[in-house]
């Protein structure tokens, strides 16, 4: 496995051979679009073949503002050529998950790349594997590192309290 990146509060990722797996915990802003972005540049420039972008969207605060939107339209346009597919799973209510795929249609609109969103997490998987190459990884590793993700975010929330306060 390749090295993770943690932005705290906001979201964990960590490259695996030709998959980019992105759990986000809160609303993203522009920062953590060109996060992301800088990134997949890193990860694209030491391969030749295309990544795979598995992203999970855990419930959150609120719905990315426009101009984060608009960072990922660029970031998603940017990376197109490059990547196979980028599917994302909306975790949480029915209302989050209409709220997750409502700002994806902007950013599919923006960048003119289709992502697909996918309603559970057996559909993800499905989804993973119509587009996995020989190098993407299997579902138990997957999930593996989607919950290490997700426990790195809840080690750096219970010991900072910010989950007792967040600023609006």
């Amino acid at each position: 496995m390749s090295k993770a990146a943690f932005l705290p509060g906001f979201l964990g990722l960590q490259a695996i051979e030709d998959t980019l797996l992105i759990v986000y915990y809160d609303s993203p802003n522009v920062g953590v679009f060109q996060a992301i972005g800088a990134a997949m540049d890193e990860l694209m420039a030491s391969r030749s073949d295309s990544l795979l972008v598995a992203q999970v969207v855990d419930p959150g605060k609120g719905v990315p503002s426009l101009d984060a939107q608009r960072a990922a339209a660029k970031m998603t346009e940017r990376i197109a050529s490059r990547t196979r597919e980028i599917i994302t799973f909306p975790s949480g209510d029915s209302f989050r998950a209409l709220a997750v795929r409502s700002v994806i249609r902007t950013v599919n609109m923006l960048s003119k790349k289709r992502q697909i969103v996918v309603g559970t997490m057996q559909e993800f998987h499905d989804e993973v594997r119509k587009t996995a190459s020989s190098k993407t990884p299997d579902r138990v590793t997957i999930d593996s590192v989607i919950a290490e993700l997700r426990a790195s975010h809840e080690r750096w929330r219970d010991s900072t309290g910010a989950h007792l306060y967040r600023p609006a």
